[in-house]
């Protein structure tokens, strides 16, 4: 953007200059024909025997001050016409493909069975008492939640710091998303705040098993 408003700006001044170029030539050429352009006070006019030297400076001035008031009164309409017509930018984007819709009788199914492996792995394994130390946060509790075709399990955690914006906070540690059939993919989230899709394909037990056995599927 900072290089086409500099070529701009600098190939604007080159056509002022040549204008003011052409109108000093033009007035130099013509100024001694004319009966009042090139007489004003302050022009220039040495007369000698076989020599005449002119020079119409005061009138080159106003005319080089007349021109600039014009290039700037045309760059500023130009100016004003582009702030009321934005520019527009062309550019592709893909065709984004809805997620498909879970059936109620599956979801059900990965509720309960998710809720299960909640209360009987998740809780048992990894809440655990508050710590001594009271400036870590800690995990409190598991649950899972919804959101169109993905199931998040999601840990809560207690903040006692006393610099703490919040007593406590969600955080999402693994996402099963619904791939159409009766497959789905499992996804764990990094530290980076990104999803990593590890597994595609899985049948619904084959995703709780692996939540349970491998340990980037577990909270921190």
């Amino acid at each position: 953007m900072n290089g086409a408003g500099g070529n701009g700006s600098f190939g604007w001044t080159l056509v002022i200059v040549g204008l003011v170029l052409a109108g000093i030539g033009l007035i130099w050429v013509l100024a001694p024909n004319l009966p009042r352009l090139g007489r004003l006070p302050g022009d220039i006019v040495i007369e000698r025997e076989n020599s005449r030297f002119y020079f119409p400076i005061v009138t080159c001035i106003v005319i080089s001050a007349v021109l600039s008031l014009i290039i700037w009164l045309i760059r500023e309409e130009n100016k004003a016409m582009s702030k009321k017509k934005p520019k527009q930018t062309w550019g592709w984007a893909p065709k984004k493909t809805a997620s498909p819709q879970v059936p109620d009788a599956l979801r059900v199914e990965l509720t309960t069975k998710a809720n299960e492996l909640v209360e009987s792995f998740l809780k048992p394994t990894f809440i655990t008492p508050p710590p001594e130390d009271t400036r870590w946060n800690y995990l409190t509790d598991i649950s899972i939640k919804w959101h169109g075709s993905h199931l998040y399990f999601v840990g809560t955690y207690a903040c006692p710091g006393p610099n703490a914006i919040s007593p406590s906070f969600e955080s999402r540690f693994v996402r099963i998303t619904y791939a159409g059939g009766s497959v789905f993919h499992l996804a764990y989230m990094r530290h980076t705040d990104k999803w990593e899709e590890v597994f595609q394909g899985l049948q619904l037990d084959e995703c709780l098993q692996r939540i349970r056995d491998m340990g980037i599927f577990h909270p921190v």
